[in-house]
């Protein structure tokens, strides 16, 4: 699978009499090639130039395996991280001797960790894993610290995945915030999937689309893909109100549902459309619905993910920050978008925009679609909201 270049939550959205989906981008390319600490062996004195290592290592990747198979599927995890141009990536090996305070300086100090963990007997922690397991019980996490775990198991068994849920459990103890998941494990059927390779697959799928999210680090393309391609035509829309909500989006399909072709090509169109006034304001608050024409089954509602489109051109940004110029509104004022994060948000791996506070540039550069012409030669329409005034206002664009 291809992902498009930044990640977005579509969710709830404050407009003054009108109405407009708000696309968050998931990541964006040209980034530094990826740093491979791979075995490290550390000494029982971890010498100060390691420790820097260490402490530098944004995602650690972690495995126990009793076969093998996990040692395979981490290996592959972090080369599929360095082809998609994720730096910073440290691979800690079973058989490392690696004493406690850099084991827990560096768990401290990363944003994401990421295990394979096999389970063995009756639900035990692999043997090759007991070490780094004991650290784990110690090691505290930072504020900003998140995990997910990939639990290989076989159901015939009783205690099918216990390993990889007693780790998940150990991490949540310590303070570390599960991700992709609730519980922040994903279980793989040996019974379904001896190889695990689907349940890895989509799990990795997962990762690289909370990468951005819980780090300052992006996801490049596959260096070997061609360039992105738009498998969506634009079809025109029109809310009740008579605003274009009509848009051209590249979206990154589920592996489960069936992709459309250059020949069969999917049209977005906004299936519900509900309109309520915000409490003690005139303000309108509209929930949109997004479907795909002939794929039932793809819908999109407030807390969804889909991906868009690059980053505008900082030329292009700069001219619209002047057409803009509105006094107090400068290119570093503070913005806050407005997103669903009610239960019924239905967001994975998360039901709120990763920076839901920007500056006004980052918005014309990252959540504003200026890629076609207008629809109906009409206007784009961007909500903002400024912290400093708390004022909701719409900005019409014209062409």
């Amino acid at each position: 699978m291809q992902f498009s270049n930044r990640l977005i939550c579509m969710g709830s959205v404050v407009a003054v009499c009108s109405v407009i989906a708000a696309w968050k981008l998931l990541t964006k390319s040209c980034v530094t090639r990826t740093t491979l600490q791979r075995d490290i062996k550390v000494p029982t004195e971890t010498p100060p130039s390691l420790l820097r290592v260490l402490q530098g290592a944004k995602i650690v990747v972690f495995y126990a395996s009793c076969g093998g198979t996990a040692t395979t599927l981490a290996n592959l995890l972090v080369e599929t991280l360095g082809d998609r141009e994720v730096s910073s990536v440290l691979l800690v090996s079973p058989e490392s001797v690696v004493d406690l305070d850099s084991f827990s300086s560096m768990m401290g100090s990363c944003n994401l960790c990421l295990g394979i963990i096999a389970t063995t007997g009756d639900g035990s922690i692999p043997q090759n894993f007991q070490r780094i397991f004991s650290f784990l019980r110690c090691a505290s996490a930072s504020g900003a610290s998140h995990f997910s775990i990939l639990a290989l198991g076989d159901s015939k068994y009783q205690y099918y995945c216990k390993a990889g849920e007693d780790v998940a459990v150990t991490l949540s103890q310590r303070g570390f915030c599960p991700c992709i998941s609730d519980s922040g494990v994903t279980r793989s059927d040996a019974a379904q999937d001896p190889t695990h390779s689907r349940a890895y697959g989509l799990w990795v799928e997962s990762i690289l689309l909370t990468i951005p999210l819980h780090t300052d680090m992006v996801v490049g393309p596959l260096r070997t893909s061609p360039p992105i391609q738009r498998r969506f035509q634009v079809q025109s829309l029109v809310g009740d109100h008579g605003v274009d909500i009509g848009a051209t989006i590249p979206f990154v399909l589920s592996p489960t549902m069936a992709e459309p072709t250059p020949t069969r090509p999917g049209r977005f169109s906004v299936k519900q459309l509900i309109h309520c006034l915000q409490a003690d304001s005139e303000h309108q608050i509209a929930q949109i619905t997004v479907g795909v024409n002939d794929y039932p089954k793809l819908t999109y509602e407030a807390g969804d993910h889909i991906a868009i489109l690059s980053p505008n051109p900082t030329s292009v940004v700069d001219e619209l920050l002047a057409f803009l110029d509105e006094g107090a509104l400068t290119a570093d004022t503070c913005v806050r978008i407005h997103h669903n994060t009610t239960s019924a948000a239905r967001a994975t791996p998360a039901s709120s925009f990763p920076r839901p506070v920007v500056s006004w540039r980052f918005v014309l550069t990252w959540y504003l679609d200026i890629s076609r012409v207008p629809a109906m030669q009409s206007v784009q329409h961007i909500i903002r909201c400024c912290d400093a005034t708390t004022e909701e206002k719409v900005t019409m664009l014209e062409k």
